[in-house]
């Protein structure tokens, strides 16, 4: 596969502006007043500060919305999309393409960011696994990379879900610094990482099918094994852990509690 320049412009620079914000937030992190802040705690299963864990769900919970928000608006083919039926590829003129394009763009930066401070082996295979995807969607002429995009855009609106779960003990016990986060005594925020990210799964996997369908239709089979390979396993993936999560198997993150003497 030849990569395009509108492609490896994109990404070097979200990758160049990724990189550019830990060595910002890292060289914080050395800093005796801003050292203190609670981005910089760490909460329950993971080994990233919470300001990892802020980017991420302001990508998929701002960032990425905006972008598809614009891109729907502009579009011409909107109408076509509930049903799968845009069989246009990413480098085809359009608006809503272009601002397409700019979410693969984000998104790849955002994993070569996170790839510098991950040091699991499973959270490489992912991310890596993920860049490629990006890089064929973006590149290939299929008929279902429409469908495909959507279904990634949609999996990226789950994830919010699931990072506003993952932090939201740690904006409780920060309440100095975040009055602004919800205090509610109901669940609501458990309630809507498994509603919502569930519902996200089974939107994405629509998308998923029409995407394949079209792919092999059109006589792109490798770009239709790539989406069933890569995408039916991460989908079951995703619903196995939100599955474990709502039996109670994974508990909702919390602060540790080393961090929360530290912050009082």
């Amino acid at each position: 596969m030849i990569v395009s320049p509108a492609t490896i412009y994109g990404t070097v620079a979200a990758s160049l502006v990724g990189l550019a914000i830990n060595q910002f937030a890292l060289h914080l992190s050395t800093h005796p007043h801003y050292s203190k802040h609670p981005f910089y705690l760490k909460f329950t299963g993971t080994r990233q500060p919470m300001w990892c864990w802020f980017i991420s769900g302001s990508l998929s919970g701002v960032i990425y919305p905006t972008l598809y928000a614009l891109a729907i608006y502009s579009s011409q083919d909107r109408h076509e999309w509930l049903n799968g039926l845009d069989t246009r590829h990413l480098s085809s003129s359009g608006a809503d393409l272009q601002y397409f394009r700019y979410f693969f763009y984000i998104f790849f930066g955002y994993l070569v960011r996170d790839l510098q401070l991950c040091d699991n082996p499973l959270f490489w295979a992912h991310h890596f696994a993920c860049m490629g995807g990006i890089l064929t969607t973006l590149e290939t002429t299929s008929p279902g990379a429409i469908s495909g995009t959507h279904g990634i855009i949609i999996l990226e609106l789950g994830s919010f879900y699931f990072n506003v779960w993952s932090i939201d003990d740690v904006m409780k016990h920060n309440l100095k610094h975040f009055p602004w986060w919800p205090q509610w005594q109901f669940p609501f925020i458990s309630y809507g990482y498994y509603i919502l990210f569930t519902l996200s799964n089974v939107v994405s996997g629509y998308f998923l099918y029409h995407s394949v369908m079209a792919s092999f239709e059109g006589g792109y089979l490798m770009f239709g094994w790539w989406g069933l390979i890569a995408g039916i396993p991460l989908l079951l993936i995703r619903q196995h852990e939100v599955n474990k999560a709502i039996q109670g198997i994974n508990p909702k993150p919390t602060m540790i509690k080393s961090e929360v003497d530290a912050s009082k």
